[in-house]
């Protein structure tokens, strides 16, 4: 397994970003967990096959875990779901030391990262984007908000996650659609600090077409290199 690893520092950081392939079933091995209990924050429309090499690798670091599905996109990020997430986490008895993980899209990692910064005035969070949009940019930088109907992401705070992990398998089934969102994102961050990366789009346009997994780490890695340097 060829893992790509960023460091990010400054205000945002420290902490780690991990790119490559079924990084989901290594989570215990890239992010030191010493947390007794964890809630699993997750797209209620992601394969149950991800959802289960997630809770697998946290589950297997001896932490007690509960899965708490939210809806997909934008629908996530409301008043009304982050206080029926933190009421879940509540009555799974989580407390200061322990840790919230956002499984999904952007949507869902901004979610779960406005719960953690605010459940228990902030617990740990571990970032696990499943859509090139999330890897790429949306996990990067500690952002997190819920919207309200005057505007979207009006109501937020940056909280730094103790890792985030890129597993670029999760990829292989995001609908055609959202792959070509974040490819423009990927392009938007070419051409922001890595112009070479738009010479590469063009040159493995075959191998992103097929979604390999090595191009796919290589690209993610690097237009997530641009996100950090910003």
């Amino acid at each position: 397994m060829t893992v790509r690893t960023l460091e990010v520092g400054g205000w945002a950081g420290p902490y780690r970003i991990h790119v490559g392939a079924n990084t989901l079933s290594a989570i215990g091995e890239l992010v030191t967990l010493v947390h007794e209990r964890a809630a699993l924050i997750h797209d209620e429309n992601l394969p149950a096959a991800i959802v289960d090499r997630a809770a697998g690798a946290i589950e297997a670091g001896d932490v007690e875990l509960i899965r708490i599905p939210v809806p997909s996109g934008e629908a996530a990020k409301s008043f009304a779901v982050a206080e029926r997430v933190a009421r879940a986490a509540a009555a799974a008895g989580l407390h200061r030391g322990d840790l919230i993980a956002g499984l999904g899209g952007g949507a869902t990692t901004d979610l779960s990262g406005f719960v953690a910064a605010t459940y228990h005035r902030g617990v740990d969070h571990l970032a696990l984007p499943t859509t090139l949009l999330g890897m790429v940019d949306a996990s990067i930088g500690g952002k997190t908000a819920v919207n309200i109907p005057e505007g979207k992401n009006l109501i937020g705070v940056f909280h730094s996650p103790v890792a985030v992990v890129a597993d670029v398998e999760t990829l292989l089934t995001l609908p055609d659609g959202e792959m070509q969102s974040g490819l423009a994102e990927v392009v938007k961050h070419g051409l922001i600090g890595d112009p070479g990366l738009l010479g590469d789009l063009r040159a493995h346009a075959t191998p992103l077409t097929d979604r390999d997994p090595e191009t796919l780490t290589d690209l993610v890695a690097r237009a997530a290199a641009v996100k950090v340097a910003v």
